[in-house]
């Protein structure tokens, strides 16, 4: 196959991949979308001193002037943590 005629097969092989990788990526942002939209809420972590570095693994930053863990997540997350927490604020 000549340099032309592989250049040509390239081509063709963009205009079958390339729709398909858009309608992927528009699925994908379409998942984020509705992801992002899921409702939130401000935690605080039910942990103990021995065990506030689950929470900052989790992602929560300490708050000295309430002396608690605290996050925003989606309510949906805070259920799958491997430590108890409590709703302070909705979102």
């Amino acid at each position: 196959m000549s340099g032309k005629e592989n250049g040509h097969f390239l081509y063709q092989e963009l205009l079958v991949i390339k729709p398909k990788c858009l309608l992927n990526t528009v699925e994908d942002i379409q998942t984020m979308f509705a992801k992002a939209l899921r409702p939130k809420a401000v935690f605080k972590a039910l942990v103990s001193y021995e065990e506030r570095e689950l929470a900052k693994q989790a992602g929560f930053k300490w708050f000295p002037e309430r002396k608690s863990w605290e996050r925003k997540m989606t309510v949906e997350d805070a259920r799958e943590l491997a430590f108890p927490v409590k709703q302070i604020m909705s979102l």
